[in-house]
Parts: C-alpha cells; structure tokens; sequence
C-alpha cells in the first residue's frame, strides 16, 4: 500500500496562553508587591517561581503555536508522526476533540494522558485527513473514539 501524507500542525492551545498570560500577569503583581515587604522573603521567591514557570510554559505554547506544519505518513501497521515511528500495535486508542478544527490525541498503551508529541490537528483539508486516519484505525483494528483528553502543555 501507497503510503499516505497529511500536513499537521500542534493545537494552538490559546486557552492555555490566555490563562499563562493571567497567571504570569497575577505573580508577576505579587512578587513585586512581596518584594517591599521584607519579612516575607519566602513567599517572594515562590511567586517569582510561579511567575517564571507560567512564563516558561507561555515561551513553549507559543514556540509550538508557531511551528510549521510537519508530515503524517500512513503506512500498514504504522504511522509515522513528527519524525517518530508509531506501531498500530503500540496505540492504545486515538482520540479526537472538538468539532470545528478538531484535535487528535494518540494515547500508548500503558500513559494515561497523550503525550504532547502525539497530538496535533489537520493543518489543511482536515475532512480528508479525519477520514483517512479513521479508515487506518480501522484496517489496524485500532480504536477511535470522539472525546476529549488531557495532554501536556
């Protein structure tokens, strides 16, 4: 069998920066406000590690935001996504969430959420693309359900 591309790209994830953005925005506040306070130096260095983990988490959403669409290959038994070989075997089940440019997770065996390397969405002709990975799930007797997931960042 031919195998078969797709174009994909990383879910934008902007509930995720929004939220980063808050909670940046609301340390950043508390440790400068706590930095004028001496007696509480404790507290200052945990809200400036808040603050910097938020904003190491905001400089990640957005670098994958950003990132240029890569190939999804299809081939008998195995697909072949973001450079990484995946056996049909090794799927445990592939979720998709969302209706309007929906997102894919492919969940191994033996995680309980997605890992980020193995979610994406359909950077074109996502209609297409949804049909193809389900007729694959299919042939691989692998399965596909409609719900949503946790993944990481």
């Amino acid at each position: 069998m031919e195998p078969t591309q797709h174009s994909i790209k990383n879910p934008s994830g902007i509930k995720l920066i929004m939220s980063m953005i808050v909670l940046s925005a609301i340390s950043l506040f508390n440790a400068i406000r706590l930095f004028k306070d001496q007696e509480h130096v404790i507290l200052f260095c945990a809200m400036a590690a808040v603050f910097l983990f938020c904003l190491m988490v905001l400089l990640l959403s957005f670098y994958r935001a950003l990132k240029k669409p890569a190939p999804l290959y299809l081939y008998d038994g195995k697909m072949i996504l973001n450079g990484a070989a995946i056996q049909a075997e090794d799927i445990k089940v592939i979720m998709r969430m969302g209706y309007f440019k929906p997102t894919i997770g492919i969940k191994p065996h033996g995680v309980s959420i997605v890992p980020i390397r193995m979610c994406f969405r359909f950077a074109n002709d996502e209609k297409a693309g949804i049909t193809e990975l389900v007729n694959w799930a299919e042939k691989n007797n692998v399965a596909m359900v409609h719900r949503s997931f946790v993944r990481w960042i």
